[in-house]
């Protein structure tokens, strides 16, 4: 049962979104990664998942996207991660 997960994370620079997105695509239960949109430091991602935003959530908390960039989770719904990239 494949479900449509949105990630939204707020302060990532453009040559962070790469990082992000390999992340995402090594998880456990990730099927499909799509990049929707990036804006004003905001990107926008599609994750097809093999489980629930819950678990994505708790694997995304805390990883590093090279250097001193780290991933925390700032809200979660059933089908939205929000994260916010700290350096």
């Amino acid at each position: 049962n494949v479900a449509p997960v949105q990630v939204v994370a707020d302060k990532i620079n453009f040559d962070q979104l790469p990082a992000l997105e390999e992340t995402l695509k090594a998880l456990p239960g990730v099927q499909n990664v799509f990049r929707r949109s990036f804006a004003k430091n905001t990107a926008v991602i599609d994750v097809e998942l093999q489980g629930t935003a819950a678990q994505l959530g708790e694997s995304l908390s805390g990883i590093s996207l090279g250097g001193e960039a780290r991933a925390k989770i700032v809200g979660a719904t059933a089908n939205r991660i929000d994260l916010s990239i700290s350096e």
